[in-house]
């Protein structure tokens, strides 16, 4: 069983849609140029960069001298109340331009934003207002962990959270990290709920490396159409079945055999729902789970054993030691 615990959204290239996250109000319709008394000039004010939790605002204008300063008001009111991050311009007159990171915002918010630029002699010029969107958070996957490993299939485990926006996860796979070349759908969510879901992977190859990442595709805002994060590639193998000799079978499960006695291993609980513990004296190298048809349902190389997935009734465990000695026993699946 490997575990891996991640966050897309450092693994995730977001790209954004300047047209869908930038919003021009009307009420607040850009004006190119502001001046009082041939002082400071303001050309122009933009959005830009702008993501869930961070967006950069950016002026360009002129100074008649130095010891200029400009700051920029911004918040999710009209009335732009919020903080001002300052940039001071120690000497000099010309032309600049200023770029100011705004950092801690809101996903999916709607902020509104003004500069003022002050010159030496205390004289203001202001901006009109304007307003950009941030953009969706980008969806989570926790909890990731690969489960009932056996010689053709595995179960993908994973906790989701599409973040408020509609969200469809994927698993992508494949024998090389450079191709993942198979893809089944895991789930599709909305809201901002932490949902858990299992996927089983069937006609795997025996003792194979699978790799796999975690897909999701997910809505952007307006007329950027759907941005797609993955999450980093992980991987796991599948069992090796080694060959064993035969000896008098169990006959309620024709084909099954034992070299041990049933004593030499015990399970619990029995009846059981979902993991089975198995204990026998010395380690174990695997243990095999098989219905009264004689077909292996599942393969463990660990003395607990998922049988979650499997249907009412009684099975056999069959368990291999370290030292070649195979023991059975019986339990019942409710």
């Amino acid at each position: 069983m490997k575990k891996t615990i991640l966050s897309l959204l450092s693994a995730a290239t977001l790209f954004v849609c300047a047209p869908a996250q930038v919003w021009a109000n009307n009420a607040f319709a850009p004006q190119e140029m502001y001046s009082i008394n041939a002082t400071s000039v303001i050309a122009g004010i933009s959005a830009s960069n702008i993501r869930a939790t961070s967006a950069a605002v950016n002026i360009d204008f002129s100074a008649p001298s130095g010891n200029t300063s400009v700051v920029v008001r911004y918040g999710t009111g009209s009335l732009v109340a919020g903080s001002a991050p300052l940039t001071v311009l120690s000497s000099g007159a010309g032309i600049f331009s200023r770029r100011i990171t705004l950092s801690n915002l809101t996903p999916n918010t709607v902020y509104y934003y003004k500069f003022e630029v002050t010159d030496a002699n205390g004289l203001i010029v202001n901006s009109a207002t304007k307003s950009f969107k941030t953009a969706l958070a980008v969806p989570t996957i926790s909890n990731l962990v690969v489960s009932s490993i056996t010689d053709n299939s595995a179960i993908i485990n994973a906790s989701v959270n599409p973040q408020n926006s509609i969200a469809t996860f994927y698993i992508d796979y494949g024998t090389s990290s450079l191709n993942l070349y198979n893809t089944v759908n895991l789930t599709t969510q909305i809201g901002n709920n932490t949902a858990n879901f299992s996927k089983l992977l069937t006609g795997l190859k025996y003792n194979t490396t699978y790799y796999y990442q975690i897909r999701v595709e997910y809505s952007a805002e307006r007329d950027c159409g759907i941005i797609t994060a993955t999450s980093p590639i992980s991987s796991f193998t599948t069992l090796d079945l080694t060959p064993v000799p035969p000896v008098p079978p169990d006959p309620e499960f024709p084909g099954r055999f034992g070299t041990g006695k049933s004593e030499n291993v015990s399970v619990f609980p029995n009846p059981v729902t979902d993991v089975l513990n198995v204990v026998v004296e010395d380690d174990i190298i695997f243990v095999e789970v098989v219905d009264r048809q004689g077909k292996t349902r599942v393969v463990s190389k660990t003395s607990q054993v998922n049988v979650s997935h499997l249907a009412a009734g009684t099975y056999l465990v069959r368990v291999t030691d370290k030292n070649g000695k195979i023991s059975t026993q019986k339990f019942n699946k409710q």
